[in-house]
This record gives C-alpha cells, sequence and structure tokens, in this order.
C-alpha cells in the first residue's frame, strides 16, 4: 500500500511529465479540439535559408522527412502523454499501482522509474 507521501511524489513527478509532454505535443503539432488528449503532426514549411537545399525538390524531400519523424514522435509522446493521464486519474482510486495483468502491488521501485507503469516487471511488454 502507498502511503500518501509517495503517492504526493508521484503525483508531482506525473504531473511534471504531463506539463512537459503537452509543450512537447504542441511544438509538434495541432491539439485536436473533438480529442484532448491527440494531437495532429503539424507538416514543417523548411524554407530554403533554413534547410540550406539547393533545389525544390531537395526542400520538399527535408519537409517529407521531417514530417515523417514529427507523425513517428507525436505517436510516441501521445501515447505516453495518454498512460500518464491514465495513471493521474487513477491516483485518486484505489487502482493506483496495481499490475493490471495480475493485480498484485507494482513494486515501488519501479513506480519512482515510471510513475505511469501499469503493469508489474513481469507483465511488462
Amino acid at each position: 500500500m502507498l502511503t500518501d507521501d509517495v503517492k504526493r511524489e508521484l503525483q508531482e513527478a506525473l504531473t511534471k511529465e504531463r506539463q512537459m509532454l503537452e509543450a512537447n505535443l504542441e511544438d509538434l503539432g495541432a491539439q485536436d479540439p473533438e480529442d484532448r488528449t491527440n494531437w495532429d503532426a503539424k507538416f514543417p514549411n523548411m524554407e530554403e535559408e533554413k534547410s540550406g537545399s539547393s533545389s525544390i525538390l531537395e526542400e520538399g524531400a527535408d519537409e517529407v522527412e521531417e514530417f515523417d519523424r514529427r507523425i513517428e514522435t507525436e505517436s510516441v509522446q501521445r501515447d505516453r502523454y495518454r498512460d500518464v493521464l491514465r495513471a493521474l486519474k487513477k491516483l485518486d482510486t484505489e487502482g493506483y499501482g496495481l499490475c493490471e495483468s495480475c493485480g498484485n502491488e507494482i513494486p515501488l521501485e519501479r513506480l519512482r522509474a515510471n510513475p505511469a507503469a501499469r503493469t508489474d516487471i513481469e507483465h511488462a511488454e
């Protein structure tokens, strides 16, 4: 059973991570007004001076490559953001800190390393 002090410590860590993820996601894309946990990656607008490209084709290729990178990064960070939100919500219930696979307590060391952990090490993907 987690003490109130430990829960506060983990809540602070989750809140800081949520804020960092929101800032990162806002840099990568636009938040979906219908689903506040989703972002749409912005297509970069690289100018010749910034990219150093010598042709329109090279500049276009650079933009597509950057957009692909943004989509991948946005996807990973969006999934983590959702995990963090889920953990913050669970902190208000008795379900926080319990493995979603077996129901056993997640070790405190794991929660400190990953406060949004949903499973114990045995059931981690």
